[in-house]
């Protein structure tokens, strides 16, 4: 909900102690990497 959140927090905040594990499971899931996510 809050764009300009930092992606290493917004994956700590899922769990994540490693932005780029949560960035490959998030792209997995959704079909888009984050930062895809975030900017459509």
């Amino acid at each position: 909900n809050n764009p300009r959140k930092l992606m290493v927090d917004i994956a700590f905040n899922c769990g994540f102690s490693d932005q780029a594990h949560f960035s490959r499971v998030f792209k997995k899931i959704e079909g888009l990497t984050p930062k895809q996510y975030r900017k459509k």
